[in-house]
């Protein structure tokens, strides 16, 4: 029910994403009372503070429970990380969570969310983050961004040639030669 009030909404979130936290048995405690349908329908909310807790307290969720990916993509409820990658007011410390569930979804359910997030401009949104210094200077958020990249490209023709046309391939390239290994690693991916 608290969910339901605005006013107490962040603080409720804030706390469920420390609770959830703690580990995997807290995860399927908040499960199993019945928090899934109130932190899916939280997805449509556009109160902005939400944001980080909601994207944090996602992650918890898909890692320990993947099937909860399918109503992300059938609810279109992955567009709200979308939407926060996009967003050039967030930081990009706060965008490294909501990559890794835009990752997550693309590595527990494949072509489908690769359908979802090339339609939804993930490549273009990405390779835009990408060129930015300030993302740059962000190694976890750039190694996110660049799995998500190779699992958008990983057989699945339509974002591979557009990848081409556009010679993003070539900006990718300069991320083999990285200072941090992750980021060197993560970049390798875009191309096996």
């Amino acid at each position: 029910m608290i969910f339901h009030t605005i006013v107490h909404r962040v603080q409720a979130l804030e706390l469920l994403a420390r609770f959830v936290d703690i580990g995997s048995w807290a995860v399927l405690e908040a499960l199993f009372v019945g928090v899934f349908p109130y932190v899916l329908k939280l997805l449509q909310s556009g109160t902005k503070e939400l944001r980080n807790s909601l994207a944090f307290i996602w992650a918890k969720i898909l890692i320990v429970d993947p099937k909860c990916c399918e109503d992300l993509l059938n609810d279109e409820g992955f567009m709200y990380f979308i939407d926060i990658v996009r967003d050039r007011t967030v930081q990009p410390r706060y965008k490294i969570v909501p990559t890794f569930v835009i990752c997550t979804l693309m590595n527990h359910h494949g072509r489908v969310a690769q359908e979802k997030f090339f339609w939804a401009d993930l490549l273009e949104i990405t390779m835009d983050l990408l060129n930015q210094q300030e993302v740059q200077n962000c190694k976890m958020l750039c190694v996110w961004l660049l799995v998500g990249l190779g699992k958008l490209w990983n057989n699945f023709d339509k974002a591979r040639w557009q990848a081409v046309r556009s010679t993003h391939y070539i900006e990718v390239s300069n991320f083999l030669l990285d200072d941090v290994p992750e980021v060197r690693a993560a970049a390798c991916m875009f191309f096996f």
